[in-house]
């Protein structure tokens, strides 16, 4: 089967007639095998037949001899002329795809300068937008604050009355989606709160760069558009998604993780809005729940592992019927919930943190959440 012309481009067109002329070439001897039979035809054979019979096949007969004699010189040439068009053809051919490469290399040269130039300005404008140190020690304070607020208001009538919110009879009453605080009954400045805060701080931001390593950049305390954001992960990773964290302490206090979770539902719908217009790129939050409670850590079984206890699952459970009551609100969301020393590189390693929806992830990661994940 012969190839067909190509007429899109001259280097083609070239190897396509050489092909074809080196193809008739190679099929003249073929042809010439399968009609030879006329010469076998006898003489006493050519007398039985009719005068123009007789000089049909005398013509066909020397004209099958004339071909004999020169199909090597004409296969010959033309295998040999086919040849040389193909190469001709293929020089070219590969003298314009080496042209096409290098302005694909150019181009993609120029896409990643660009892309490094966005990715360098966006580090610049986030370094920009850094909160004062004592600013950011004033809002970790605080949000340490809510935590300890929460856990002494909210005692054991709201645990029992979040216990009920599972039961057929006595649902949980609505509470409001952002809760109000009073700086006034807020403790501002005392070492313990700021060590233990400042420390819950670092620790996960270490785990992340050391999870991502090269593959990321980590800012700190940024304000962008009036939103306060504990860090900004930007990714050079695809698989990876550019990330904007929030870290929050409760207790195993029910009332307290509805309080940290609509505070959490709040605060990362501003900050999509707000790295979309001032970063120009779809932001992922990320919000960390840090459970401060020793009985919610679990107990380590004879195997080594450490089981999560009933109350953290519990905390879990609850925290997802949080984040079903928003179903209506779309906003990619990874609410992780998590003691601190089960924030380990490796556990973040394991973590899709592409999503669509809000979702919940228990650390350490199980194998059925790697599954889910």
């Amino acid at each position: 089967m012969f190839p067909s012309l190509q007429y899109t481009d001259f280097h083609k067109f070239l190897v396509s007639v050489g092909g074809l002329t080196a193809g008739v070439g190679i099929a003249i001897p073929v042809l010439l095998l399968r009609s030879q039979n006329v010469l076998t035809t006898s003489q006493k054979q050519l007398s039985e037949l009719p005068p123009e019979a007789q000089s049909a096949i005398r013509l066909q007969q020397k004209q099958m001899t004339l071909l004999l004699h020169s199909w090597p010189y004409v296969t010959g040439f033309l295998v040999v002329s086919g040849l040389c068009l193909v190469v001709w053809g293929a020089i070219s051919w590969k003298k314009q795809q080496t042209r096409t490469d290098s302005r694909e290399v150019a181009e993609l040269a120029k896409l990643e300068a660009e892309r490094e130039k966005t990715y360098q300005e966006t580090l610049l404008l986030l370094r920009e937008h850094q909160e004062p140190p004592e600013e950011a020690e004033k809002i970790l304070e605080e949000k340490i604050g809510e935590e300890e607020l929460g856990s002494a208001e909210e005692s054991e009538a709201s645990d029992e009355l979040s216990s009920n919110s599972h039961g057929p009879s006595e649902p949980v009453p609505s509470e409001p989606l952002v809760r109000t605080l009073n700086p006034a009954v807020v403790t501002l400045g005392a070492p313990a709160i700021r060590a233990r805060g400042r420390a819950v701080m670092d620790g996960i931001i270490e785990a992340f760069a050391t999870a991502f390593g090269k593959g990321a950049d980590i800012v700190p305390d940024v304000r962008l558009g009036g939103t306060h954001m504990d860090a900004v992960i930007t990714s050079r990773l695809e698989h990876i998604p550019n990330l904007v964290l929030d870290v929050r302490l409760a207790d195993g206090n029910l009332n307290n993780v509805r309080n940290r979770m609509n505070e959490a539902i709040v605060w990362a719908i501003r900050a999509r809005r707000v790295g979309r217009k001032q970063l120009g790129t779809n932001v992922v939050p990320a919000v960390f729940l840090v459970v401060t409670d020793s009985v919610l850590t679990g107990q380590k079984s004879l195997f080594g592992d450490v089981a999560p206890s009933p109350r953290f699952q519990k905390v879990v459970r609850f925290a997802s019927d949080i984040l079903e009551e928003v179903a209506d609100v779309e906003i990619p969301l990874n609410v992780v919930i998590a003691e601190v020393s089960s924030i380990t590189p490796a556990a973040l390693l394991k973590i899709d943190w592409r999503t669509t929806g809000a979702r919940v992830i228990a650390l350490p990661v199980s194998d059925n959440q790697k599954d889910a994940l």
